[in-house]
This record gives structure tokens, sequence and C-alpha cells, in this order.
């Protein structure tokens, strides 16, 4: 809505604005949030199976991001590390070559 003032009077201008057809739409929000998607493709089958509506990948991007719900890159996670094998590589491999490159008879390149 606009409003507008000419000449002591207020002049109201009404424009249709465009609704998404998915916006109403809570229960996608929802289970999106208890049952994430992986994928953008993933989560636009999720949209389509609720409400019919095939949306794009980019379509369902800003959708989301309207919604609130951020895309989460998943990362790796380091192996336990064995700290005696740590140990043993330090104490027979490692410190006997830094000790041989302080007396100048071997080259260490990190």
């Amino acid at each position: 809505m606009v409003f507008f003032f000419i000449a002591e009077k207020f002049y109201h201008l009404s424009f249709p604005q465009p609704i998404c057809a998915t916006t109403p739409c809570q229960s996608i929000t929802e289970y999106l949030e208890k049952n994430p998607a992986t994928t953008l493709p993933h989560a636009a089958e999720v949209i389509y199976q609720l409400t019919g509506i095939r949306r794009s990948a980019v379509q369902v991007s800003k959708f989301l991001k309207k919604q609130g719900i951020k895309r989460v890159k998943v990362g790796m996670m380091p192996a336990k590390a064995d700290v005696e094998k740590q140990a043993n590589f330090l104490k027979d491999e490692l410190e006997p070559r830094l000790a041989e490159a302080k007396a100048e008879t071997r080259e260490v390149f990190f």
C-alpha cells in the first residue's frame, strides 16, 4: 500500500502483490526442520510431495532462506589419533632425523 498526500488529501494506492504459492505453507518448514534435506533437489522433491508444486533448486534455496533455514555444509571428522603410535614416531624417527639435520648430515624439509 502506498499513501501520499496531495492538496490536503490523502490518496491510497493499492497494487496487487505477487504471493509465492509456498509462502503460507508452514508444514514445509516444520517438515524440513524435523527431517533436513541433504541437497536442494531433494528439498525441491520434498516440497513437491507436500504441496504438488514443482520448483527449481534456485527457487527452493530462496524460499528456504526466507523461512530462516540455513544450508550447512558437512565436514569431515578427523580419525581418532593413536597417541602411542605418534609418540613412537616422534621418538624413533623424527627426533633422530632432526638431530642429524642440526649436525648438518641430513636435510629436512617441511
